[in-house]
């Protein structure tokens, strides 16, 4: 009897390896149905944009959501992490090229095949070790940041002075011209580095994106990001270093925003900084709040609404009323559903199992009396 109960208990303590299977063959689907879509201009040009700013919006839901600090400067983190990445892919464009005497032709046969509209394997490798590089420097800027600033402010203060540095880092590079005899990226890269068609690999940033946050918020340094989110007095009493998990979060929020802003300057042909201006952050804040604050699958659906909404609008609306339109929509949503689409819920395979009225098999359940009156 005894011998049974162990089994039990180290079966629960098993990971469940066919939800982690299930998963990964969902997230391979998804990648794959997303590169058939693709084949239409119009969902070429909408489908990497939505999970750009996915990546971003899962970003700051992290601090704003699941950590419960109030930040408005994310637009001015995706704006450091496209420069960096822009500089990096460009710098090493033209070291290849000049470090083995090739022409211009060769480089785009080795990086970008212009004709057929293919990146290069040599191509991926630039441009994700490029946006890499620029998610790094993001967070290292973001810990700097951090280490400043939290900790001595919080709520509106701490909203204000992160506006504040998102602003900052746009006169920045308002006031840039170049880096190293390099454009910083206003432009977008070189054309040779741009991935714009390339569904897939935006997408795999995107399921590796949401791998990590979800370990992490299933650990317990997840746990105890949320436990700052309910009572942050009750935590650091409980033995917590609340400032130092801070500075955890906002640093990962930091090296996401940036890694979503080298994506988008090696999707777009043309980037302005005014794209990332206070009206950037308070968008994605505007995702994450429609999604339920905590809710990466709430951020997900909104983020894919809104910006496919947006997109229409900008083609069909009549000129002037797109921002209009745009307003009645999200005052409307709001006041049907004044805590987000899932409030912080999340999609998983338990919910799903209960829309479908799925049963689980009983399982015998032995209790410890037993054994001892066969004692």
């Amino acid at each position: 009897m005894i011998a049974k109960i162990e089994s039990n208990r180290n079966n629960h303590l098993k990971p469940n390896y066919k939800r982690y299977l299930l998963n990964g063959l969902c997230s391979v689907l998804i990648v794959v149905v997303l590169s058939l879509l693709t084949n239409n201009l119009s969902l070429k040009i909408i489908i990497p944009q939505i999970i750009i700013f996915s990546i971003a919006a899962l970003s700051l839901n992290i601090v704003c959501g699941c950590l419960g600090e109030m930040v408005l400067g994310h637009g001015g983190f995706m704006l450091v992490g496209g420069i960096v990445a822009s500089y990096v892919s460009q710098k090493i464009y033209q070291l290849v090229m000049e470090k083995n005497n090739f022409s211009s032709s060769q480089m785009r046969e080795i990086f970008y095949n212009i004709g057929n509209g293919e990146v290069h394997f040599a191509g991926y490798i630039l441009v994700i070790f490029a946006v890499i590089v620029g998610a790094i420097f993001t967070g290292v800027i973001g810990f700097l940041i951090g280490v400043a600033v939290l900790g001595r402010m919080k709520g509106d203060y701490l909203a204000i002075i992160t506006l504040g540095i998102g602003l900052v880092f746009v006169s920045i590079a308002n006031n840039l011209q170049t880096i190293d005899g390099f454009k910083y990226g206003v432009d977008g890269p070189s054309y040779y580095t741009r991935i714009a068609g390339n569904t897939p690999i935006f997408a795999s940033f995107l399921i590796l994106t949401l791998i990590c946050f979800i370990m992490i918020f299933k650990s317990r340094y997840g746990r105890a990001i949320l436990s700052i989110r309910e009572d942050e007095i009750a935590s650091e009493a409980s033995g917590i270093p609340v400032k130092k998990y801070k500075i955890f979060t906002f640093t990962l929020s930091a090296i996401f925003a940036g890694l979503a802003g080298g994506l988008y300057y090696h999707f777009a042909s043309y980037l302005g900084t005014s794209l990332f201006s206070q009206d950037r952050s308070i968008e994605l804040l505007v995702f994450i709040v429609l999604g339920g604050l905590g809710s990466f699958t709430g951020t997900l659906i909104s983020t894919a609404l809104l910006t496919f909404v947006s997109y229409k609008l900008l083609l069909n609306a009549p000129g002037g009323y797109q921002l209009l339109i745009y307003g009645v929509i999200l005052i409307i949503v709001m006041l049907i559903r004044p805590e987000g689409l899932f409030g912080t819920k999340e999609l998983t395979w338990d919910f799903i199992k209960k829309v479908f009225k799925i049963k689980k098999k009983p399982k015998k359940i032995v209790e410890e009396e037993i054994i001892h009156d066969n004692k």
